[in-house]
């Protein structure tokens, strides 16, 4: 209690952040008839777990979505839901396997890459090169070694950046495959809640029994309730 009261001393001198945590508590996993009446309760509700991922989501949106104004704005958006899905998924799947806070800090980060990249392709490229099918390899290829450099200068710690590094190679790291799963299930949950993939669509199990339906079914219950919906920018795409 009291290390919930330090905190939320802490979280209260921003207001945007604070709204952030109440919100989340306010939730369906954590929610009540009625409000929270401190924001202590809402930090004591939602654990650490949550507010890791609260504090992450904040600090990142604004990197990795911008503003509005950009051409791949659109694009953008698409990749932002899907970056809080991945994250949410890393800090999940690698509980009682791997540090969570790494694993939640690499599957947010694993997107600057691309996301900087949308916004430098104007759309109309970015629109004709996507019928091409070796267009997404190749620039996922460019993109990674950006995701890596920008946890390098956050100076995240060496276990991320190796996972940023290796995640789809031979010898991928413990954390580089649960980031890959935390990915794949990430576009699989978001593909399905935009209704372009069925819920009950089979894909190649890659590892770690994450892809099995039942596994898969009681990660995305949980996700619909502990991660925001998908961009109403994304949905209208």
């Amino acid at each position: 209690a009291s290390d919930a009261a330090q905190i939320a001393d802490l979280l209260a001198r921003d207001p945007t952040l604070a709204g952030d945590v109440a919100r989340t508590a306010s939730g369906a996993p954590y929610g009540r008839t009625q409000a929270f009446t401190s924001l202590q309760q809402a930090v004591e509700a939602i654990g650490i777990e949550g507010l890791r991922h609260v504090v992450l989501r904040s600090v990142m949106r604004p990197i990795l979505r911008g503003d509005g104004g950009h051409p791949g704005a659109e694009a953008v958006a698409r990749l932002w839901s899907q970056c809080e899905a991945r994250a949410w998924l890393c800090g999940r799947l690698a509980a009682g396997r791997e540090d969570a806070g790494e694993a939640h800090l690499a599957g947010m980060v694993a997107g600057t890459g691309i996301a900087a990249l949308s916004r430098m392709v104007p759309a109309p490229v970015l629109g004709d090169a996507a019928q091409d099918v070796d267009f997404a390899p190749r620039l996922l290829a460019i993109a990674r070694p950006l995701s890596v450099r920008a946890a390098a200068h956050w100076q995240f710690p060496a276990t991320v950046l190796q996972a940023l590094q290796t995640a789809g190679a031979p010898d991928a790291s413990p954390l580089a495959r649960t980031l890959q799963a935390a990915d794949r299930l990430a576009m699989g949950y978001r593909l399905i809640e935009a209704g372009r993939l069925p819920a009950d669509a089979a894909w190649p199990n890659g590892g770690g029994g994450f892809d099995a339906p039942a596994a898969r079914a009681t990660l995305f219950k949980a996700m619909a309730h502990e991660v925001e919906a998908l961009d109403p920018a994304s949905a209208a795409a």
